[in-house]
């Protein structure tokens, strides 16, 4: 909602008038508490990538951060996770990984990347996921040879991607 819609709300369901600010403040308030807060759930990540690294230990998660330009802290760069399922993938699927990419909508931004296969019942597996600051050819390059890595370059592999520019 936009701030002049927020202050017509709350003039229609409560017939008091707030001012811009107030409105501004309630907005980001409840936004928050829909949503909650960014800058918190990055930091659960952490949290994450040791719980996945002990419960799944053959999987392979990294989560790069860079120093803080205000002094003390890390800030988050890039992360990647490829689960066990690549063992099912290796396995069954055929050695075509399909590749995409999409905006993160938050106010820190970045893309997600994922690559996927398809099973033999024609079913999307999801290989692998990462996080990056933004699309270019350095980050894709990046996730790629991680994949790479991952599932071996043995492999003769096909990869397409929506834009057919990988």
């Amino acid at each position: 909602m936009s701030i002049n819609v927020v202050i017509q709300k709350v003039s229609e369901s409560y017939c008091v008038k707030i001012s811009s600010k107030k409105a501004y403040w309630a907005r980001r308030i409840a936004k928050e508490k829909v949503q909650g807060n960014y800058a918190k759930q990055y930091n659960k990540l952490w949290d994450y990538a040791n719980e996945v690294r002990r419960s799944q230990p053959d999987s392979m998660l990294l989560l790069l951060t860079e120093p803080s330009a205000y002094g003390s802290g890390e800030l988050f760069m890039r992360f990647y996770m490829c689960h066990v399922v690549k063992q099912g993938f290796l396995q069954a699927c055929r050695p075509i990984i399909g590749l995409d990419s999409c905006f993160l909508k938050t106010p820190f931004g970045g893309i997600l990347l994922v690559a996927m296969g398809q099973d033999p019942n024609d079913q999307y597996y999801p290989l692998t996921v990462a996080i990056v600051e933004s699309e270019n050819k350095d980050s894709w390059k990046w996730f790629l040879q991680k994949l790479l890595s991952d599932i071996g370059h043995e492999h003769k592999w096909v990869f397409i991607s929506n834009q057919h520019k990988v």
